[in-house]
């Protein structure tokens, strides 16, 4: 088979992937607050990917023990990183991210040490005694696990800002309500800072949390084909999945399987290729 057809699939592949990548923020499964019926201020409510990109270190805050950190403090201790931002009297979504967090970290084999956990305040009237509070929240939670490295912190506007800037995160404040309007999602970042791969929504899937937080240690990025298969895995999740999104997700498996045959038949045939040159080359001599 020629590697013009190969690349074609491939192409096609990548033509699906990115058609779900842009159905994801009509998605109440990764988290979207951005329906049609909002006022246009919510459209930036939503999570833009900066994979690769490095988050800065010397950005500024302060921890639930009120002391003045940066998030070099974080970086470089050969620790991944999962960044979770919201604010700490969210009334309703981020409690439930929170438990999600929980339920998903408390399911998987790896230790709270081996990685460090950031919930970090998009609100710059919270203090570190309201981080604080939460973290005995979490801690309670957490059945008896240490949550030395799940920190919760607070900051000022401009440092909020920046952070919400160098990760893609939208969010808006809404003066009618006195609330935040924001995505829901988790981001992970290698101990140098890099951010590696986002898990969109809620109700996280223990394997694919655990599968982000070993790449990011080892500061992978995610592949084209590894965040194929982390969208399939949320959106698979639960019963409440859309028809469309399915549709999207069975067409890029079939694409998948259509180009991984397709290669290894090649490679198949170049091999026997090889073959039939060896078997031959005695007789020209």
């Amino acid at each position: 088979m020629s590697r013009k057809l190969v690349i074609f699939l491939a192409l096609v592949l990548s033509l699906t992937l990115s058609g779900i990548a842009r159905a994801q923020p009509a998605s109440e499964d990764w988290g979207s607050l951005v329906p049609s019926t909002q006022p246009t201020e919510l459209a930036g409510a939503i999570l833009t990917e900066k994979k690769g990109d490095y988050v800065p270190a010397d950005i500024q805050f302060t921890d639930d023990e009120g002391k003045p950190v940066t998030l070099a403090t974080y970086f470089n201790k050969n620790k991944p990183i999962v960044l979770q931002l919201g604010y700490f009297e969210c009334p309703q979504l981020c409690g439930t991210m929170h438990t999600d967090m929980v339920d998903a970290f408390l399911g998987i084999d790896l230790l709270p040490t081996d990685y460090t956990v950031l919930s970090i305040s998009i609100s710059p009237k919270e203090d570190w005694k309201q981080s604080n509070l939460k973290r005995q929240n979490i801690s309670t939670m957490m059945l008896g696990r240490s949550v030395d490295d799940w920190r919760f912190l607070t900051g000022s506007f401009e440092e909020i800002q920046r952070l919400t800037n160098a990760v893609g995160f939208g969010y808006a404040f809404i003066k009618e309500t006195g609330e935040y309007s924001h995505p829901a999602g988790l981001i992970f970042i290698s101990p140098q800072g890099k951010i590696t791969q986002y898990l969109g929504g809620l109700d996280y899937d223990q394997k694919v949390v655990r599968k982000a937080i070993v790449e990011a240690g080892q500061g992978s990025v995610g592949s084209l084909l590894e965040q194929a298969w982390l969208t399939c895995a949320v959106m698979f999740r639960g019963a409440a999945a859309k028809p469309l999104i399915l549709l999207r997700a069975a067409a890029t498996i079939m694409v998948l399987l259509i180009v991984v045959f397709y290669i290894i038949l090649w490679f198949k045939m170049q091999i026997r290729k090889n073959r039939e040159r060896q078997s031959l080359s005695p007789a020209t001599r």
